[in-house]
């Protein structure tokens, strides 16, 4: 099956997948070897839907194995490669709301749950790999952001504001590690599109961001040398991000003024 989907995977126009090779595709969806993951699985799930390749019928069958198997959360709790699983369910699960923002094919309580998922997973990961040389890209994190993006824009999303801050203050806080394969850009993504959100105003997002960066700052003091502190420096990555994505004077010259900032308090400016 994997030699032909790959023959499948370099036709310019695919007619069609047959039951057999959707099926596959699913339990393959996490596989453990990157390049049938990511190259192969993934990519013809992309293809089908932004090809309109899947029928209607194949694209409840995708949507109800998702949900039938916990794919996102499958055992998240646990230090395991299953972090593939969920990684690319997330990445699925994007491009599944993109496509239903242009062509409106899932019901109101299949949205309502996708929702759930990104607004939800994105803060419930922990497993942060990158890239493996043996399994390929890991990728959590980002693929979490990409999903959180797709739903906001979507046009039924709206904003949880107090609730959504409030997690990624605790996202950010509890970095423990250096992430060093553009996880600070895609949350610049995140943030950048929570900006559009028509429920939050921009008072609002000063405000809460003012405290994410306070609370930063307050555990960078804290730290005694010669342990690091991640969490000020991702913050900092993520304004960095927000300020190149974003193409709003008054967003850029807040995220510079932050970035501004900090090089200045820690003495690499002057």
């Amino acid at each position: 099956m994997k030699n032909e989907l790959e023959t499948l995977r370099l036709q310019e126009n695919i007619a069609g997948f047959t039951s057999e090779q959707l099926m596959w595709m699913l339990k393959h969806l996490g596989d453990e070897d990157g390049a049938v993951r990511d190259e192969l699985v993934t990519a013809l799930f992309a293809r089908g839907f932004e090809e309109h390749i899947l029928t209607d019928k194949q694209k409840k069958q995708i949507i109800q194995y998702l949900i039938d198997n916990n794919c996102l959360f499958q055992a998240i709790n646990e230090k395991s490669d299953k972090v593939y699983l969920r990684s690319f369910t997330a990445l699925l699960i994007s491009i599944i709301l993109e496509d239903d923002a242009r062509t409106r094919f899932l019901n109101n309580e299949q949205v309502a749950y996708f929702f759930k998922l990104a607004n939800t997973y994105i803060f419930a990961e922990k497993d942060f790999r990158g890239y493996d040389s043996t399994n390929g890209w890991g990728h959590a994190l980002a693929h979490a952001s990409d999903l959180l993006v797709s739903a906001m824009r979507h046009p039924d999303y709206e904003l949880q504001v107090a609730e959504f801050f409030g997690n990624l203050e605790e996202l950010i806080l509890h970095i423990q590690q250096p992430l060093f394969d553009n996880e600070a850009k895609r949350l610049g993504r995140v943030l950048n599109q929570a900006f559009k959100m028509p429920n939050l105003t921009g008072n609002d997002f000063i405000y809460y961001c003012d405290r994410i960066d306070r609370v930063c700052w307050q555990k960078h003091q804290q730290v005694k040398d010669p342990q690091p502190d991640y969490c000020l420096d991702f913050w900092i990555e993520i304004l960095n991000a927000v300020f190149f994505i974003s193409d709003v004077h008054d967003l850029k010259e807040y995220c510079d003024m932050k970035v501004q900032n900090y090089y200045t308090n820690l003495g690499y400016q002057g």
